[in-house]
């Protein structure tokens, strides 16, 4: 058993020695992929909502210095995925619905895909904004909308320094991370831990989080704040100052900071939760 143990050792090491000397960039361009680009620009005068829907692409949405929307589809794939990648940028109505995938769903042997959606929109408040992703992150940056709607089931979302009369998000598997932002924030999670850091929550905040771990951080703590948490396994911490608690049982806390004018409604069945400051 050693013997055989030990010449398949030896074969795998010639193996790998040999691979090495034949190795070209060729073959490591097939790893890579080869560069893909693609750009649509839309005349943005009509439009006030925005609709995207991605497979396996990752998603970035940011404020652009344009009049008009810019897209732009970039990174690497494999050389058979080249002319099966779909960007579409339809406007109906008022609304720009973009879709993005690729329509080679099978596929045999050795093959990559890596690609980035950039949109980038004019600096004004959108009506609506719902962004849909099967398998990619989601990063939004300086937007400025009436409702924000991100839907996710494997990726994270991060989104930062947004001003929204409402965000709402969905997560299947990822984080979720809210930054610096302002609005009335709703979320449910599946797996993966919720993250928001303000400088000031001013609004209502409801989160459902399956399994992970649930924190709140801001620089200032808010002066009137009703908060309930309930939760199945996990630990539970509110560091604010002033906080009465009027409820403080094994599953369930409640209570109140001032007046309680903000709702703070937090359910977990397992992950730990903290509200302090960063």
């Amino acid at each position: 058993m050693k013997k055989l143990l030990a010449v398949a050792l030896i074969m795998l090491g010639i193996g790998l020695i040999c691979a090495f000397f034949v190795f070209d960039k060729n073959d490591l361009t097939k790893i890579k992929g080869e560069p893909y680009t693609q750009e649509k620009t839309v005349d943005s005068d009509s439009i006030r909502s925005i609709h995207t829907e991605t497979d396996t692409f990752n998603l970035e949405f940011v404020r652009g210095d344009s009049d008009e929307i810019q897209l732009r589809l970039e990174g690497n794939a494999s050389k058979r995925f080249l002319d099966k990648i779909v960007l579409n940028a339809v406007p109906k109505g008022d609304t720009l619905y973009i879709e993005s995938f690729h329509s080679n769903k099978f596929t045999i042997g050795w093959s990559m895909i890596n690609l980035k959606l950039i949109v980038e929109l004019p600096d004004r408040e959108w009506d609506s904004v719902d962004i849909v992703s099967d398998t990619g992150n989601i990063v939004i940056d300086q937007l400025h909308a009436n409702t924000v709607n991100l839907q996710s089931d494997i990726g994270n979302v991060k989104a930062s320094n947004y001003e929204v009369q409402e965000l709402s998000f969905e997560s299947d598997t990822g984080n979720v991370t809210l930054l610096d932002g302002s609005g009335v924030l709703k979320g449910e999670s599946d797996i993966g831990n919720i993250r928001i850091e303000t400088n000031q929550l001013l609004n209502d905040v409801f989160l459902q989080s399956d399994t992970g771990n649930v924190t709140i951080n801001v620089d200032k703590q808010p002066e009137s704040a009703a908060i309930r948490i309930k939760k199945d396994i996990g630990s539970s911490k509110i560091n604010w100052d002033g906080f009465e608690k009027d409820n403080d049982k094994k599953y369930t806390m409640s209570g109140k900071i001032g007046s309680g004018d903000i709702h703070i409604d937090i359910n977990s069945e397992i992950g730990n939760i903290k509200l302090g400051t960063r």
